[in-house]
Protein backbone atom coordinates (compact mmCIF):
# COMPACT_ATOMS: atom_id res chain seq x y z
CA UNK A 1 0.00 0.00 0.00
CA UNK A 2 1.34 3.45 -0.87
CA UNK A 3 -0.57 5.54 1.64
CA UNK A 4 -3.67 7.61 2.06
CA UNK A 5 -4.79 10.51 -0.10
CA UNK A 6 -6.78 13.08 1.87
CA UNK A 7 -9.43 14.76 -0.24
CA UNK A 8 -10.75 17.97 1.31
CA UNK A 9 -14.44 18.84 1.20
CA UNK A 10 -16.72 21.59 2.47
CA UNK A 11 -20.41 21.23 3.28
CA UNK A 12 -22.82 24.12 2.77
CA UNK A 13 -26.20 23.99 4.50
CA UNK A 14 -28.69 26.71 5.39
CA UNK A 15 -28.36 28.14 8.91
CA UNK A 16 -31.25 30.63 9.04
CA UNK A 17 -33.98 29.52 11.41
CA UNK A 18 -32.10 26.44 12.65
CA UNK A 19 -30.64 25.67 16.03
CA UNK A 20 -26.95 24.73 16.24
CA UNK A 21 -27.94 21.11 16.94
CA UNK A 22 -30.16 21.02 13.84
CA UNK A 23 -27.30 22.39 11.74
CA UNK A 24 -24.87 19.82 13.19
CA UNK A 25 -27.34 17.00 12.47
CA UNK A 26 -27.73 18.20 8.88
CA UNK A 27 -23.94 18.38 8.44
CA UNK A 28 -23.44 14.87 9.84
CA UNK A 29 -26.21 13.39 7.70
CA UNK A 30 -24.72 15.00 4.59
CA UNK A 31 -21.22 13.72 5.46
CA UNK A 32 -22.52 10.18 5.86
CA UNK A 33 -24.37 10.26 2.55
CA UNK A 34 -21.77 11.98 0.39
CA UNK A 35 -18.44 10.47 1.49
CA UNK A 36 -18.67 7.34 -0.72
CA UNK A 37 -19.68 9.46 -3.73
CA UNK A 38 -16.71 11.78 -3.31
CA UNK A 39 -14.35 8.80 -3.06
CA UNK A 40 -15.80 7.27 -6.23
CA UNK A 41 -15.63 10.60 -8.07
CA UNK A 42 -12.04 11.20 -6.99
CA UNK A 43 -10.95 7.71 -8.06
CA UNK A 44 -12.71 8.09 -11.39
CA UNK A 45 -11.09 11.45 -12.13
CA UNK A 46 -7.67 11.27 -10.48
CA UNK A 47 -6.43 7.76 -9.79
CA UNK A 48 -4.30 6.22 -12.49
CA UNK A 49 -4.18 2.48 -13.11
CA UNK A 50 -0.79 2.36 -11.38
CA UNK A 51 -2.02 4.07 -8.21
CA UNK A 52 -5.15 1.93 -8.20
CA UNK A 53 -2.97 -1.17 -8.47
CA UNK A 54 -0.94 -0.02 -5.49
CA UNK A 55 -4.15 0.34 -3.46
CA UNK A 56 -4.07 3.97 -2.44
CA UNK A 57 -6.62 4.68 0.28
CA UNK A 58 -8.81 7.74 -0.15
CA UNK A 59 -10.08 9.56 2.93
CA UNK A 60 -12.50 12.46 2.73
CA UNK A 61 -11.67 15.15 5.26
CA UNK A 62 -14.41 17.68 5.85
CA UNK A 63 -12.91 21.08 6.40
CA UNK A 64 -14.53 22.54 9.48
CA UNK A 65 -15.05 26.24 9.45
CA UNK A 66 -13.78 27.61 12.74
CA UNK A 67 -15.05 31.12 12.08
CA UNK A 68 -16.78 32.65 15.08
CA UNK A 69 -20.03 33.59 13.38
CA UNK A 70 -20.90 35.89 16.27
CA UNK A 71 -17.88 38.13 15.61
CA UNK A 72 -19.60 41.14 14.04
CA UNK A 73 -21.95 41.98 16.93
CA UNK A 74 -22.78 45.46 15.71
CA UNK A 75 -24.05 44.73 12.20
CA UNK A 76 -27.50 43.82 10.91
CA UNK A 77 -28.60 40.22 10.41
CA UNK A 78 -28.24 40.44 6.62
CA UNK A 79 -24.81 42.03 6.87
CA UNK A 80 -23.82 39.33 9.35
CA UNK A 81 -24.93 36.67 6.83
CA UNK A 82 -22.88 38.39 4.14
CA UNK A 83 -19.86 38.49 6.47
CA UNK A 84 -20.17 34.75 7.12
CA UNK A 85 -20.56 34.02 3.40
CA UNK A 86 -17.37 35.92 2.61
CA UNK A 87 -15.43 34.23 5.40
CA UNK A 88 -16.63 30.80 4.27
CA UNK A 89 -15.53 31.44 0.70
CA UNK A 90 -12.15 32.93 1.61
CA UNK A 91 -11.24 30.68 4.56
CA UNK A 92 -12.75 27.36 3.52
CA UNK A 93 -13.75 27.11 -0.13
CA UNK A 94 -10.33 28.23 -1.32
CA UNK A 95 -8.74 25.26 0.50
CA UNK A 96 -10.92 22.32 -0.60
CA UNK A 97 -11.39 20.05 -3.61
CA UNK A 98 -15.13 19.41 -3.27
CA UNK A 99 -18.09 21.56 -2.24
CA UNK A 100 -21.17 19.68 -1.06
CA UNK A 101 -24.58 21.32 -0.74
CA UNK A 102 -26.79 19.60 1.81
CA UNK A 103 -30.55 19.34 1.97
CA UNK A 104 -32.53 22.55 1.44
CA UNK A 105 -29.44 24.40 0.12
CA UNK A 106 -31.58 25.85 -2.67
CA UNK A 107 -33.58 27.76 -0.04
CA UNK A 108 -30.52 29.76 1.05
CA UNK A 109 -29.19 32.76 -0.84
CA UNK A 110 -25.78 32.13 0.70
CA UNK A 111 -25.67 28.51 -0.50
CA UNK A 112 -26.78 29.57 -4.00
CA UNK A 113 -23.99 32.16 -4.18
CA UNK A 114 -21.48 29.62 -2.84
CA UNK A 115 -22.52 27.17 -5.56
CA UNK A 116 -22.04 29.74 -8.32
CA UNK A 117 -18.69 30.74 -6.84
CA UNK A 118 -17.52 27.12 -6.49
CA UNK A 119 -18.32 26.30 -10.11
CA UNK A 120 -16.80 29.55 -11.37
CA UNK A 121 -13.51 28.63 -9.69
CA UNK A 122 -13.39 25.01 -10.85
CA UNK A 123 -14.40 23.21 -7.67
CA UNK A 124 -16.16 19.85 -7.91
CA UNK A 125 -19.78 20.14 -6.71
CA UNK A 126 -22.35 17.73 -5.31
CA UNK A 127 -25.79 19.15 -4.46
CA UNK A 128 -28.90 17.47 -3.03
CA UNK A 129 -31.97 18.57 -4.97
CA UNK A 130 -35.41 16.96 -5.14
CA UNK A 131 -34.18 13.69 -3.58
CA UNK A 132 -31.33 13.33 -6.07
CA UNK A 133 -27.79 14.57 -6.37
CA UNK A 134 -26.78 16.93 -9.13
CA UNK A 135 -23.18 17.74 -9.93
CA UNK A 136 -20.95 20.49 -11.25
CA UNK A 137 -22.49 22.51 -14.11
CA UNK A 138 -26.00 21.17 -13.46
CA UNK A 139 -25.77 22.46 -9.88
CA UNK A 140 -24.43 25.79 -11.14
CA UNK A 141 -27.35 26.17 -13.61
CA UNK A 142 -29.82 25.25 -10.89
CA UNK A 143 -28.37 27.88 -8.53
CA UNK A 144 -28.48 30.58 -11.22
CA UNK A 145 -32.12 29.74 -11.99
CA UNK A 146 -33.06 29.90 -8.30
CA UNK A 147 -31.32 33.26 -7.82
CA UNK A 148 -32.94 34.64 -10.97
CA UNK A 149 -36.36 33.67 -9.61
CA UNK A 150 -35.94 36.02 -6.63
CA UNK A 151 -37.97 39.09 -7.49
CA UNK A 152 -37.01 41.19 -4.50
CA UNK A 153 -33.47 41.16 -3.08
CA UNK A 154 -34.96 41.70 0.38
CA UNK A 155 -36.90 38.44 0.02
CA UNK A 156 -35.86 35.89 2.62
CA UNK A 157 -35.31 32.49 1.11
Amino acid sequence: MIGTKHVLAMICVPFRGKTPSQVMLSLQHTKNQITPRIIDDYKQNHITAELNYLSMDIEVVFYDNDIDYRTPHLISEDDHSLFCLGMGISNVMSNVDYIVFGYDWEKSRGCLVECITAWSYGKRIFAYTDNKIIKDFDAFKYAVEKLNSIKNPEEKI
